[in-house]
């Protein structure tokens, strides 16, 4: 009896360290969600971006204007679906699209934290912790661009897979890819993990078989209705945009925030649960060194592998016999790199992009042209949001105006501008004007015709922009 008993108390102090660990580790991990989500949700503002010509979009949906066939969209259609899902909820309050980012790298956090737990990390608190203090989620959260929830989707699609739901998780692996369709070579390698680690064919294929049947589903309408368009939109046009941004500046400046995140790991990878997560990150850094027009944001994508590897290394060195002093310096290292992120972020990007009188210059146009015909053209990262508010059409439909839509032979650039002239239509830009170093630049180039500019439109007024980049005004201009 007496064995029994000390048995029996034994047990129960593990359980009670268990259980005070899992409740500290849950409240760490709460504490820095709210602190984030607190922190965002009280600073939301308009930016500049591709987010004000989603938000048109999904508007445009409850007008059954379709993508494909009534506008260009370059990816399958799941953003819009969850937006206008959103829209439900919020109706037409505008800025509250901008909470969009917010809510869903909070929840990926969340996820991660769930995924740590279900590989039975002690240290589970600091993923969601590494994660939003991580650069590229900071200063990517303010702008709706889909990423975040592609991410999310796909972590959530991981979690299910870890349960061995394979059902769900094709389900969830099928709304990640109908969002962006670059979460498919994450979803490939996720199934080359698998398969590594089971040698079992029949959760697999039966993972592909729901995903790609919930694809279908969801795209099925546009292809009944355009397929020519839908094919041009999401794929064609991929293929013929030109080069973007240099893909080695683009790198250096995640992994100027990152290196240590990274670093860590890298090393994880000997560690045998955490190579399968490693392993997608590295498809997906190697499948973005070979996209044609890499943009910071999209790296972001991998950064909660990244988190999920260091916290297994942590973990790891403290628990091994030699390995505390490498854990402290490590934790140092970590700690002094998410002070940096939160810095920089703080100083030199918290206010960035930021769209603060779009209400006053759509005010200005309700009260200049009240006449209904007159519509739209310019810049999507304005004239969509403007519209909505000076309760104006877009021209001809023309929501997404990103110089690389042009770029690919995708849209008619002098055709559209000579359409747009004739329509009299006002033509909104934004505007880089420095007259002290004689600089001009009326931010039009990439999706207007110099020639029709300048002999059909002229200014009509500029408004400063308080968005703290090279773009100073935002520039009207009528055409006719």
């Amino acid at each position: 009896m007496g064995l029994i008993f000390l048995q029996t108390r034994e047990m129960l102090k593990i359980n009670f360290r268990n259980n005070k660990e899992l409740i500290i580790n849950w409240t760490l991990a709460i504490g820095s969600m709210a602190v984030f989500l607190v922190a965002k949700l009280s600073d939301l503002s308009f930016r500049f971006g591709d987010g004000n010509a989603y938000i048109y979009m999904a508007e445009r949906l409850s007008f059954k204007l379709l993508p494909y066939r009534d506008f260009f969209l370059a990816d399958p259609p799941g953003l819009l679906y969850v937006l206008s899902l959103f829209k439900l909820f919020i109706g037409q309050h505008w800025l509250y699209f901008q909470a969009v980012p917010v809510l869903f790298e909070v929840s990926s956090a969340f996820l991660i934290f769930l995924i740590l737990k279900k590989e039975s990390v002690r240290f589970i608190f600091l993923g969601p912790l590494f994660y939003l203090t991580g650069f590229s989620v900071l200063a990517t959260s303010d702008f709706l661009t889909g990423v975040q929830v592609v991410t999310f989707f796909s972590l959530l699609a991981v979690f299910y897979s870890l349960k061995n739901h394979p059902i769900i998780s094709g389900f969830f692996w099928a709304i990640a890819v109908s969002v962006k369709l670059y979460a498919g070579p994450l979803f490939i390698a996720w199934l080359i993990v698998n398969y590594i680690q089971n040698k079992n064919f029949k959760p697999i294929i039966l993972t592909v078989a729901v995903s790609a049947g919930i694809f279908l589903l969801l795209v099925f309408p546009f292809l009944i209705i355009d397929l020519k368009s839908f094919i041009n939109d999401t794929i064609i046009h991929h293929l013929n945009r030109p080069y973007g941004a240099e893909k080695t500046a683009v790198f250096a400046l995640f992994f100027h925030y990152a290196w240590a995140m990274g670093f860590l790991a890298v090393c994880s990878v000997f560690i045998r649960k955490t190579w399968k997560y490693i392993f997608p990150a590295v498809v997906m850094f190697v499948f973005f060194m070979l996209f044609k027009d890499l943009y910071f944001l999209y790296l972001n994508y991998v950064f909660g592998f990244l988190a999920i590897g260091a916290v297994f290394l942590l973990e790891r060195l403290f628990f091994s016999e030699d390995g505390l002093p490498l854990f402290i310096i490590a934790t140092v290292i970590i700690g002094l790199m998410s002070v940096n992120s939160l810095n920089s972020y703080m100083k030199d990007f918290k206010d960035r992009g930021r769209f603060l009188n779009v209400e006053q210059i759509s005010t200005y146009i309700k009260d200049k042209y009240p006449d209904q015909n007159i519509r739209l053209y310019g810049s999507h990262e304005v004239a969509p949001l403007v519209a909505l508010f000076s309760e104006k059409q877009l021209f001809g439909g023309l929501i997404d105006t990103n110089a690389q839509v042009f770029g690919s032979d995708t849209l008619d650039k002098k055709l559209i501008s000579r359409d747009v002239a004739q329509a009299k239509t006002i033509l909104l830009t934004r505007v880089t004007e420095y007259p002290e170093y004689k600089i001009f630049e009326y931010g039009y180039e990439g999706f207007f015709d110099k020639d029709v500019f300048l002999g059909q439109c002229k200014k009509d007024v500029f408004f400063q922009s308080d968005a703290k980049e090279a773009t100073n005004y935002v520039g009207l201009f009528f055409c006719q």
